[in-house]
């Protein structure tokens, strides 16, 4: 049986015994929208319970505003065929209202954005450590193999002054007290160093190819190339160009290296999509553009390779493989002035999200560009 209070007796207020200043309801305050980080998420999955597909009716008459926004699969021996636009698969949204589009049959089985965890949408790289805990290794010896410099404690001085940064810093000096302070290094080995010469024969060192990576991939092509001069130069008409030292490597066997790879295939698109934004109250997405595989030429790129006859007697899947070409001029030495210029390549089938992360390792150098050599 409840109990009713009698309505003649006092009720007495529990907080009446605390100040004033605890008594008071505190306001929920919101921090200021300038101050505010949204966590970035990933893509939801493509599991068949979070998936709606739309069948696109090909019989339907599109207009020219409809049809040039829908990827269309066209036979090139057949030009005036008529056009075939493929079955969508659209995918949830996630929280930020982003959701995938694909052209196809079904969902691919291959999906690299389950990979992708919160820490690789974000930068986490630095871990905060102090710049006590950094120490340098000091290598072992190796003997006389220390040339042009005459002992290892003149070497690990002069590994120190031209590797370990133009602008010193309190990092750079606790680097040098970890040499000085080894027990390899001999302060009387360093005191008749002749600094000046061995600069002269490290500028001046021209050793064969080396690439301690990549040894066994690199081929040398000796090329001839055709340029015309006008009348006034020197050498008037077409020149020949040799260049006997073109450094290389094959495009194929990249590719297979890249796919081979199961981690990095891991995180290998090999179906291209579009991406989609769908606000809160829009009825009508916007198409977001950022990565190249959700570009318009690379999902036309890959519906007309599946639309085209496949290789006799082939049964594999087909997929478009994106190769990006960057080259830049590369000081060789410290000392003299040597260049080079590297071809670099990456995939646009990985995320530029991680092509730019360099402890990923994503750049494969191609081949090596020289000056000419000489006319024949």
């Amino acid at each position: 049986m409840a109990l009713i209070p009698d309505p003649e007796t006092p009720t007495v207020n529990p907080t009446l015994d605390l100040p004033i200043a605890e008594r008071r309801g505190r306001r929920a305050t919101r921090m200021p929208a300038r101050f505010r980080d949204e966590i970035p998420e990933a893509f939801t999955t493509l599991s068949p319970h979070s998936v709606a597909e739309f069948a696109l009716d090909t019989a339907r008459a599109l207009t020219p505003s409809e049809s040039s926004s829908l990827p269309i699969a066209q036979n090139d021996l057949l030009p005036s065929a008529p056009r075939v636009v493929t079955p969508t698969l659209q995918s949830s949204c996630n929280a930020f209202g982003l959701f995938r589009k694909y052209f196809g049959e079904e969902f691919p089985s291959h999906d690299p954005e389950d990979e992708v965890t919160t820490l690789d949408l974000q930068d986490a790289e630095y871990t905060g450590a102090k710049e006590d805990s950094i120490a340098i290794e000091i290598p072992p010896s190796f003997g006389d193999s220390y040339g042009p410099y005459p002992n290892e404690s003149s070497f690990l001085l002069g590994e120190w002054f031209w590797n370990d940064g133009v602008q010193k810093s309190k990092r750079s000096l606790k680097n040098l007290v970890n040499i000085i302070s080894s027990p390899n290094f001999q302060p009387a080995d360093v005191r008749d160093t002749k600094w000046d010469l061995i600069d002269e024969k490290l500028g001046s060192l021209e050793d064969e190819w080396v690439d301690v990576e990549f040894d066994a991939n690199w081929t040398r092509t000796a090329v001839e190339i055709q340029v015309p001069h006008h009348s006034r130069s020197a050498h008037p008409g077409i020149q020949t160009y040799m260049f006997p030292d073109f450094y290389h490597r094959s495009i194929v066997s990249i590719i297979k290296e890249k796919l081979t790879n199961v981690q990095e295939f891991r995180h290998f698109h090999l179906e291209p999509f579009e991406l989609y934004w769908k606000p809160e109250h829009s009825a009508e997405p916007t198409q977001v553009y950022g990565e190249m595989y959700t570009s318009p030429e690379f999902l036309e790129a890959h519906i007309n390779l599946q639309n085209s006859p496949p290789e006799p007697a082939c049964t594999l899947s087909r997929h478009v493989v994106a190769l990006m070409f960057a080259s830049d001029a590369t000081q060789l030495t410290a000392f003299g002035q040597a260049k080079i210029w590297p071809l670099y390549m990456f995939f646009g089938n990985d995320s530029k999200y991680r092509r730019c992360r360099p402890s990923l390792h994503l750049c494969n150098h191609v081949a090596y560009f020289q000056k000419a050599c000489g006319i024949i």
